[in-house]
C-alpha cells in the first residue's frame, strides 16, 4: 500500500510533435527525510551540452541531507561501463535549491514499494546503458511500473516543442496556444 502524502504535486507538460502530451507529476522534497523506501527520485547533473536529470530508486534516508539510492552509474575508472549499485548520496546542496523530485505514480499504476526494491535489487550489476534506450529513468520507471520509458529520451528523440510547469488542463492550452495547434 502507498502511504497518503500531504504535498502539492507539480507537473510538467511536455509536447511531442510525434507522441502529443505527457504529464510528469512530481513533488518537489524539502528534506530527505519526506522520501521513503521505494521513492522515484531525480535531481539535476550537469553535462557537457546542458542539464539533465539523474533518476534513482529510494532505499533509504539518512538525516536531513543523506539518501541511500540504487541507481544506474559509471563503473569507477572505467570509461563508459555502467552497472546498477547501491549509493549513499548527499543531496543537500540539491534541497535547499527545490531541485530533488519525487515523482508521484497513480497507485494502481504501480508496485507496491517492497516490489520496487526487489525490481531495483533484482538489476545489481553491470547495465547496458544507452542514452535514448535504456538510462537511469527507464530503469527508475520500470522498477516502479514495469514501463521501460523515458521523458528525457523522449524529449530527445522527438524534440520539445514547449515545456512548461503549472496545472495540467492550463498547461495544455498554453501549449497549444503558443504552439498555434
Amino acid at each position: 500500500m502507498i502511504p497518503f502524502r500531504f504535498q502539492r504535486t507539480s507537473y510538467r507538460i511536455l509536447y511531442f510533435r510525434h507522441t502529443g502530451y505527457i504529464a510528469v507529476r512530481y513533488d518537489v522534497i524539502h528534506s530527505a527525510k519526506e522520501l521513503l523506501c521505494g521513492d522515484h527520485i531525480s535531481w539535476p547533473i550537469e553535462i557537457g551540452l546542458g542539464v539533465l536529470r539523474h533518476h534513482a530508486i529510494v532505499l533509504a534516508s539518512k538525516g536531513d541531507r543523506v539518501v541511500k539510492v540504487i541507481h544506474v552509474t559509471e563503473v569507477d575508472g572505467e570509461a563508459l561501463e555502467y552497472e546498477v549499485a547501491e549509493e549513499l548520496v548527499d543531496i543537500g546542496d540539491v534541497i535547499q535549491q527545490g531541485n530533488l523530485w519525487r515523482y508521484e505514480y497513480e497507485p494502481d499504476k504501480c508496485y507496491d514499494l517492497d516490489v520496487v526494491i526487489e525490481r531495483a535489487k533484482a538489476k545489481r550489476g553491470r547495465f547496458k546503458y544507452d542514452p535514448l534506450e535504456n538510462n537511469c529513468e527507464h530503469y527508475a520507471r520500470w522498477c516502479k511500473n514495469g514501463e521501460n520509458t523515458s521523458v528525457q529520451a523522449t524529449a530527445a528523440k522527438w524534440g520539445v516543442a514547449a515545456s512548461l510547469t503549472g496545472t495540467v488542463a492550463v498547461g495544455a492550452l498554453i501549449v497549444r496556444r503558443y504552439l498555434g495547434i
